[in-house]
């Protein structure tokens, strides 16, 4: 996420999970400050029996991105053989 934006006690945005590849991960992710505390949010769209939209959400506490930035570079010196 940004972490240029600051979001406001008590608010928090979510975005189109782009990652998304099994229905057991969130539709969408983002941050809520809850009391002054940045958390990760992520949200599950769901549909009732009657064809109504209800959504699941969870809160958990920020961790950092687990993708790296970079790919880190191998050189020939790195390669033992």
């Amino acid at each position: 996420m940004d972490s240029k934006f600051e979001i406001k006690v008590n608010n928090g945005r979510v975005f189109a999970n782009d990652y998304k590849k099994q229905d057991s991960h969130p539709d969408f992710k983002g941050e809520i400050n809850v009391h002054g505390e940045i958390m990760d949010i992520a949200l599950w769209t769901n549909k009732t029996k009657k064809g109504g939209t209800w959504y699941g959400i969870k809160v958990s506490e920020k961790r950092e991105d687990q993708r790296p930035a970079v790919k880190p570079e191998i050189s020939d010196s790195d390669v033992p053989f």
